[in-house]
């Protein structure tokens, strides 16, 4: 669960440089923190339990993101035995 949001994070950040000031309005989801529960939307604005992760509403934005997920790697042992994130492309 930890690696998944630590990707979404990256995500994030990744179609923020990307879309710039494009990025508008979200679709938000809570995303469980145990295997085998359902992902679902907010309720009165935040999650229960879980995690919430923020997605853009269009889309062409969608189809973007989804673009470069590949290009994005987690390696849990990097440098220095720590936790990286590699981008390719």
């Amino acid at each position: 669960m930890r690696r998944i949001v630590l990707l979404m994070t990256a995500v994030g950040a990744v179609f923020a440089c990307v879309a710039g000031s494009a990025l508008g309005a979200t679709v938000s989801l809570c995303v469980p923190s145990g295997e085998g529960a359902a992902i679902t939307t907010p309720t009165s604005g935040s999650c229960g339990s879980g995690t919430t992760v923020k997605l853009p509403s269009e889309v062409k934005e969608q189809e973007k993101l989804i673009s470069i997920l590949p290009h994005i790697k987690y390696v849990p042992s990097g440098v220095d035995s720590q936790p990286v994130i590699q981008f390719s492309g």
